[in-house]
């Protein structure tokens, strides 16, 4: 009677976890081979490769006088200034991070809410559509990867957001972030990447604490 009853309660329930368990294996298996084919094209980087390509940014060249006194600047389609971290206000860090990354320091380069919100809003065609990339994802887009809006990109950003946040630290990300980014056409017609070349494009600062 009862004893029976218990054993078959019993069994039931270990063939259920077993179930479960196994269920749970081939799923994590099918969805590390489906991620494993999205990003099977993308190269193996280094760590020392990808910090060499984080530190290449090509400068704007300029023709000076004999003392020093900048006669222009040579023709190219971009203006990029590179800026230290001390040139750069403590304002515009934090107005950055609050327009693009309210998480940035509390995330491991991939804000779980962000991107759920992100899906979400595209799932249901909504018509404000905030995204759900963090500073350290668009780096990444910016530096290694296309701005193609397709699934495979978007997963290769995530791992390389995530190894990313394990070389560098976050100020070292901002910065790049900061020096990267573009801001659009300034006066001249160049286009604008970086802050300091924002800042003299734009409102014609060379000093950004102006």
């Amino acid at each position: 009677g009862s004893k029976k009853t218990s054993l078959i309660l019993f069994l039931t329930i270990k063939w259920m976890i077993i179930l479960v368990i196994i269920v749970g294996f081939l799923a994590a298996g099918a969805a590390f081979g489906y991620a494993s084919a999205l990003v099977k094209d993308d190269p193996v980087r280094s760590t020392d490769m990808i910090l060499e390509q984080m530190s290449e940014n090509a400068t704007t060249g300029f023709v000076y006088f004999n003392d020093n006194t900048v006669v222009g600047q040579l023709r190219a389609d971009e203006d990029r200034r590179l800026a230290t971290s001390e040139e750069i206000p403590q304002l515009i860090k934090d107005a950055t991070l609050s327009i693009e990354d309210k998480n940035f320091y509390h995330h491991l380069g991939v804000d779980q809410n962000g991107l759920f919100r992100a899906v979400t809003q595209r799932l249901r065609n909504e018509d404000v559509q905030t995204g759900g990339s963090t500073i350290t994802q668009q780096l990444v887009r910016r530096t290694f990867l296309s701005l193609d809006r397709d699934i495979s990109r978007k997963f290769k950003e995530i791992l390389l957001s995530l190894r990313l946040e394990r070389i560098m630290s976050k100020d070292q990300i901002l910065l790049a972030y900061l020096n990267k980014i573009p801001y659009g056409n300034g006066s001249t017609g160049y286009n604008l990447f970086g802050i300091k070349a924002a800042a003299k494009g734009i409102f014609d600062k060379d000093n950004l604490n102006d």
